[in-house]
């Protein structure tokens, strides 16, 4: 028998993102994760996040961010999920995103960040948000959603095929990256110099 769970009851803590009292004039040093760093496709381009130094606060301890972690924004006209990776670990996030902190007993953040990726959630989340903005008004629409727990063999599978998934996207986008930098380059009759490698 499967089990449907809503997802406020598959997650141990919803964390929310700095506003820029938090993320100007303080006294610690932390990467900070915005909007434009965050691709369409969920993909976090480490390389263009920006160090600040952010309020040394409770509050900002509190919602750093960890590995799995699952970023949700709603700014663009879909909203952009992205799941933490490793090397994100400690960073803070701006407040134009808020994340959920992944109930691993059961389920992976894998297959909860691709359930939020799919199009008819997105398509749901867009019609909630109503042209406002998701983390202020939807987010309890979005805790509210149900999902078939696959058992745990199951999620075995589908964590592993969407994390090559998630990888080939990284790898697709570095490249389209590195073209738009030669087409850049080409355009201003140079050749790049020290930037990245096709």
């Amino acid at each position: 028998m499967k089990t449907t769970m809503k997802i406020a009851d598959l997650v141990t803590k919803v964390k929310v993102g700095g506003s820029t009292y938090y993320l100007k004039d303080g006294d610690f040093p932390a990467r900070v994760i915005k909007h434009s760093n965050v691709s369409d496709a969920g993909i976090i381009d480490l390389a263009s996040v920006e160090s600040a130094m952010i309020r040394n606060s409770s509050r900002t301890a509190e919602n750093m961010l960890e590995a799995g972690d699952i970023l949700i924004s709603g700014r663009s006209s879909r909203p952009k999920i992205a799941l933490v990776p490793e090397d994100a670990k400690g960073y803070y996030f701006s407040s134009e995103f808020f994340a959920l902190t992944v109930n691993t007993d059961i389920i992976t953040p894998e297959i909860l960040a691709a359930y939020l990726s799919s199009k008819p959630v997105q398509e749901y989340l867009t019609g909630k948000s109503g042209g406002r903005t998701l983390s202020t008004i939807a987010k309890d629409d979005l805790l509210e959603l149900e999902i078939t727990v696959p058992k745990v063999k199951e999620q075995e599978l589908l964590t592993e095929l969407t994390a090559l998934i998630t990888e080939k996207y990284a790898v697709l986008e570095q490249e389209l990256r590195c073209l738009e930098t030669l087409k850049a380059s080409i355009f201003a009759g140079l050749y790049p110099d020290g930037g990245e490698q096709c």
